[in-house]
């Protein structure tokens, strides 16, 4: 039988905590309080576990992608601290997290363009007019980060 956490997502929009299973190889390793990150919608966001569920409240979870650091990033009393101020302020959780995360530990989201040849003929729009493609500067393929969502450029660099 699957492990079921709640964790609260990294989107300034969204309230309240969500629950996952995690992956047989994640077992045991994530406890409340540890960073991980999870598929929300089509995109990968970070989020904090805020605990152990025994059962989900939906019939199909999604799976924990990635523990992405080995230790806590908030203590039992922090997180206590945090669902508090949610519920007293009615802040979303995820802004009270953010307070308490260390700084540069708090993305939201990390993009990568790539160049795409599959759509070469629509690249001539951005060759005539005033306005670059979103692929010159990252003509040598380099990534905003390490850690990346891939989206695509719809057409090639001039």
């Amino acid at each position: 039988m699957p492990s079921y956490v709640e964790i609260a997502v990294n989107l300034p929009q969204v309230s309240g905590g969500f629950h996952y299973h995690l992956p047989p190889e994640m077992e045991g390793r994530v406890a409340p309080g540890h960073l991980v990150e999870v598929p929300f919608g089509k995109q990968r966001v970070q989020g904090v576990v805020l605990r152990a569920v025994a059962e989900p409240a939906v019939a199909e979870t999604r799976a924990v992608l990635e523990l992405i650091d080995p230790e806590v990033v908030l203590t039992p009393p922090q997180l206590a601290l945090v669902e508090y101020l949610s519920e007293s302020t009615l802040a979303p959780l995820s802004a009270c997290i953010s307070l308490m995360l260390p700084a540069g530990l708090n993305q939201m989201a990390d993009v990568c363009y790539q160049i795409s040849n599959q759509y070469s003929g629509i690249s001539q729009q951005w060759k005539t007019g005033s306005r670059q493609p979103i692929g010159r500067p990252l003509i040598d393929g380099s990534c905003v980060s390490e850690r990346c969502v891939l989206a695509m450029h719809t057409g090639s660099a001039p």
